[in-house]
């Protein structure tokens, strides 16, 4: 790993503007350490008010506008990476055909059976080891155990009334009491 480094921008910055931080590594690629990812994995960072993708962004302010239809490739297939000899503008095709090439591959879509829902609520193992064992995402394991959690709540109401709806009842009673 290489020494922090400051990117620099052509405009001075504006209060609350987060100075954009990096490191090199080995292969050459401007790893950014002072944004946070998006949910796709792109670092994302906000200019001016504006949202940008900090690929996006460096691109823009050291080679120029970007035309419309086409998208910012990454050459070394690293979605942190910010050094502007690492992006080149493309199409849509092209980073597809970039992207089958690095070997990279979706996690295939399965339909989890209720058994295997109850399976993974119950697990004691970690959300990424679950996630490793069943080939899925840890969103997926976090958001079927929320919705499994969900559905026990729903059948364990059924059953037996909740403290509000005692409550509920009560306050009923009272009224119409209090009428009388």
């Amino acid at each position: 790993m290489g020494q922090v480094e400051k990117f620099v921008e052509p405009k001075p910055y504006k209060y609350r503007m987060i100075p954009i931080y990096y490191i090199i590594d080995d292969c050459g690629c401007y790893n950014c350490i002072s944004h946070s990812k998006d949910r796709d994995g792109y670092i994302k960072l906000c200019r001016d008010g504006k949202f940008y993708r900090a690929h996006r962004y460096s691109y823009l302010i050291t080679k120029g506008e970007i035309p419309k239809g086409l998208l910012i490739r990454h050459l070394c297939n690293n979605k942190s990476c910010i050094n502007p000899d690492h992006l080149e503008i493309g199409t849509h095709r092209e980073n597809y055909q970039d992207w089958k090439k690095s070997g990279q591959t979706k996690k295939e879509t399965i339909h989890l059976s209720n058994e295997l829902k109850e399976e993974l609520y119950n697990s004691n193992c970690t959300i990424e080891e679950l996630a490793k064992i069943y080939n899925v995402s840890h969103t997926t394991i976090i958001k079927t155990r929320a919705k499994f959690r969900d559905q026990v709540k729903v059948k364990r109401s059924k059953d037996k009334p909740s403290i509000a709806s005692d409550k509920t009842k009560r306050k009923k009673a009272i009224k119409a009491s209090s009428k009388i």
